[in-house]
């Protein structure tokens, strides 16, 4: 029986002038579909984003669990980020150099997207300071008690949503956090037509 590809007709759906930038943050033990979810999703919407992915130099990078990775660009070199994605995993193996340059980053950005325990990699540099967030299930209390600055850490949603700064829960809400912010940036009929390219059940947040 032959295999037949049914695609979406995204050429009848809203385009952007201009492709975003999509930069997706790499490091030694970071969570693998913590930053391989996103990047799918947002390559599903098409010629509106170009997406890619930086760590703090272009050699591999191994992730958890010990999957090599060869990213882009390195953080010298890496184009600026409309949206800049901070996956979780041993986020404690983050450099200061690369905190710098997600704190740069991150004021010419238009969304700031991180995903399970890379909630703690902004609350290091202060991202979170003032905002609602949450993290993986495992980081709740752990992410209360040591970043007093954040005005909520909340254990019951799939992710927070503060404008520009987005929190997301563990692991796989990194999927659904990134479909919720292609809808509020191309619609939710693009999102919805993306999750049904990737054969994944839509989520909202409500």
């Amino acid at each position: 029986m032959e295999l037949v590809l049914v695609t979406t007709p995204f050429n009848s759906l809203k385009k952007l002038d201009k492709p975003l930038n999509v930069a997706i943050l790499l490091y030694h033990h970071a969570q693998v579909l913590d930053y391989a979810g996103p990047y799918d999703v947002f390559v599903a919407g098409g010629e509106n984003f170009n997406v890619y992915t930086v760590a703090e130099t272009e050699d591999e990078v191994i992730t958890m669990p010990n999957l090599s990775v060869n990213p882009q660009y390195s953080i010298f070199n890496s184009p600026t980020p409309d949206i800049l994605i901070v996956p979780g995993g041993m986020w404690s193996t983050v450099s200061e150099k690369t905190k710098d340059w997600i704190k740069t980053a991150s004021k010419e950005a238009d969304y700031v997207f991180s995903i399970c325990t890379g909630a703690f990699i902004l609350a290091e540099i202060g991202l979170l300071d003032g905002l609602e967030a949450t993290t993986h299930r495992a980081g709740i209390t752990n992410l209360k008690n040591n970043y007093p600055k954040i005005k909520k850490v909340k254990d019951d949603q799939r992710f927070v949503d503060n404008g520009k700064i987005i929190t997301s829960a563990g692991v796989s809400a990194g999927i659904d956090t990134s479909f919720y912010l292609m809808s509020k940036i191309l619609g939710e009929d693009w999102a919805k037509a993306a999750a049904k390219n990737l054969e994944y059940p839509y989520f909202t947040k409500e």
